[in-house]
């Protein structure tokens, strides 16, 4: 995913400058990586908000994972949803 794509999507245009630098930092990060590694990235992303203070909401960090979805395979993809899941439950 590039990062101009995100800047047409709402809730992007709606983060705050932080949030902004925390996406493209995972963007830049998660481009082409396997599944096995977006999960090790997605908690040291997560390490470094906890680190500034900063939390997302349902809506952002769906986008997030989103980001890290963007180029896995179909079957990736498939065994991400069992994570994206728990991370988004109610």
């Amino acid at each position: 995913m590039d990062i101009k794509d995100l800047q047409n999507i709402p809730v992007y245009q709606k983060l705050t400058p932080e949030k902004k630098q925390i996406i493209a930092d995972l963007v830049k990060e998660a481009n082409n990586i396997p599944m096995d590694k977006s999960l090790p990235l997605l908690l040291k992303t997560n390490a470094r908000m906890k680190a500034l203070g900063i939390s997302f909401s349902k809506e952002e960090t769906s986008l997030l994972l989103d980001v890290l979805m963007k180029d896995m395979t179909p079957a990736e993809r498939s065994r991400f949803e069992a994570v994206r899941k728990l991370i988004l439950k109610p």
